[in-house]
């Protein structure tokens, strides 16, 4: 019983998650839903306490899946260098699909929720960048700048800064040729001849738009 119920509400979350991002979470009422879902809100409410608990579950949901994602990212790549083109190649797929407004949304009608997200996604992102310049150092593609916290920072700062421009939303060719740009740069400034080598020779496999964005030359 408990199985069935855990499947019904992740079933539940999944269609209110896809209603939020069609129609967008301050015009999605749990009216709407529950109509969507074709339930009674008494059986909504059995299993979320109100809007906000279900805008929290369902921004939960949506953040496990993006990390398994990135983990299954981290498993196919032993190179770290490919790596990370990968998980850039990733974030713009991502965001072709699902733009930032409705991170604008959350921080404008459900703070605790946008302040919960923004904090897990930043530790998530510093972690996987620190976790990529250990191995790429130990690989002889990135150099040993010695205390290297301040890195990942640096380049969790500059990949979010650009995701959420609100000036680009509405380039996306812009937005990715800047991200490529960004991840240029930073290449630049942490690999060894080595690894820029590797990078300038295999990176365009694996990039998400080959003929809008441009490698180091």
């Amino acid at each position: 019983m408990e199985d069935s119920n855990k499947a019904q509400q992740q079933s539940m979350l999944h269609r209110a998650t896809a209603l939020f991002a069609r129609c967008g979470i301050k015009a999605v009422t749990m009216d709407d839903i529950s109509k969507d879902l074709a339930i009674s809100k008494k059986t909504l409410y059995q299993f979320f306490n109100n809007k906000g608990d279900l805008v929290q579950q369902s921004v939960s949901m949506a953040f496990s899946q993006r990390m398994k994602e990135v983990a299954s990212i981290q498993a196919k790549h032993d190179n770290a260098v490919d790596e990370l083109v990968a998980l850039q190649a990733h974030m713009i797929q991502t965001l072709q699909k699902h733009t930032p407004t409705m991170l604008f949304a959350l921080e404008k009608y459900h703070r605790k929720t946008y302040l919960w997200l923004v904090g897990k996604r930043k530790s998530f992102m510093i972690d996987f960048i620190e976790s990529n310049l250990i191995r790429g150092i130990q690989q002889g593609l990135y150099q040993n700048h010695g205390e290297i916290q301040n890195i990942p920072y640096l380049r969790y700062s500059q990949i979010i800064g650009m995701m959420e421009d609100e000036s680009l939303m509405e380039d996306a060719q812009r937005r990715n040729a800047l991200m490529q740009s960004g991840l240029d740069l930073y290449i630049r400034a942490i690999a060894t001849p080595q690894g820029l080598s590797y990078y300038r020779e295999h990176s365009q496999s694996t990039i998400a738009n080959p003929k809008t964005i441009k490698p180091l030359s």
